[in-house]
């Protein structure tokens, strides 16, 4: 067989019964320019879902540009007051006592540190609830989340300070008020301890995507909160002439009252 009755023979059409080696094949069919719309059909590019609400994209950029800022005014406002009172450490008197002893001369009602890292605090804490917003972990139902950040941070301010009336007036009605300051103390170190505490985990709520990050967030909240409320009454039953009745009522009014008034502010912002 010559190469030109090789060539003859596959370019021809064959039957549906064919059983050759190179199948019906024809030299005739141009396979070189064929207009395909890879765009179209391609695999990777055909099922995609188009975003409904292109202000996301826009309103997650500049939620992360607004928190990198926070971050960063975090840092400058730490390491001023850090440089300013750094002989009175007190970010460590919330844990020791030796170190509360230091700064028991001034309440921290008036002191500027303390309420310098409470609104470090509080708009650490804003902070985080919006970007526990954002990926999902709390759903609020607000339909302008433009302005969540500057809202939280109000509810936040108005809490606290709801609180720090209703510990001034639990004082004066139960005739405690040597032991209403070393409460209001105490709520003071725990604002310290948290703005600092938070101004390094946001950092890893922002930028990394880890599960146990939540869980330490969590125990950590839980054992500056339990030293918050378990430091004070320690230095105050001594001290006091309350029954175990009464005690429980002024913990009831300033720790479980406030909490249910914000919840109920909370629900009426969602519902």
């Amino acid at each position: 067989m010559t190469d030109t009755t090789f060539y003859k023979l596959y370019s021809q059409p064959l039957t549906s019964k064919d059983t050759s080696l190179f199948g019906n094949y024809i030299l005739e069919h141009d396979t070189t320019s064929v207009n395909v719309n890879m765009e179209a059909s391609s695999f990777f590019t055909g099922h995609e879902l188009t975003l409904k609400d292109q202000s996301y994209i826009k309103l997650n950029q500049q939620n992360s540009s607004l928190a990198f800022s926070i971050l960063i005014a975090d840092i400058i406002i730490l390491l001023i007051l850090f440089t300013s009172y750094r002989k009175q450490k007190m970010h460590l008197a919330l844990f020791s006592n030796k170190f509360y002893q230091q700064i028991a001369g001034k309440s921290l009602l008036k002191h500027p540190v303390g309420w310098s890292l409470f609104f470090v605090y509080s708009l650490n804490t804003s902070l985080l609830i919006v970007l526990f917003v954002q990926k999902d972990f709390i759903d609020f139902s607000i339909a302008n989340t433009y302005y969540l950040l500057p809202r939280i941070l109000g509810a936040i301010l108005l809490f606290y300070l709801l609180k720090i009336i209703v510990i001034f007036f639990t004082g004066a009605l139960f005739n405690v008020s040597n032991f209403r300051r070393i409460y209001i103390d105490y709520l003071f170190l725990w604002f310290v301890s948290m703005a600092i505490f938070l101004s390094a985990y946001l950092w890893f709520e922002l930028y990394y995507q880890v599960a146990w990050l939540h869980y330490l967030l969590l125990v950590i909240w839980l054992v500056f909160t339990a030293l918050r409320i378990a430091k004070p009454i320690l230095r105050i039953i001594p001290k006091s002439d309350f029954n175990s009745f009464h005690f429980f009522i002024y913990l009831c009014s300033v720790e479980i009252l406030p909490l249910i008034v914000l919840g109920k502010l909370v629900m009426l912002a969602i519902l």
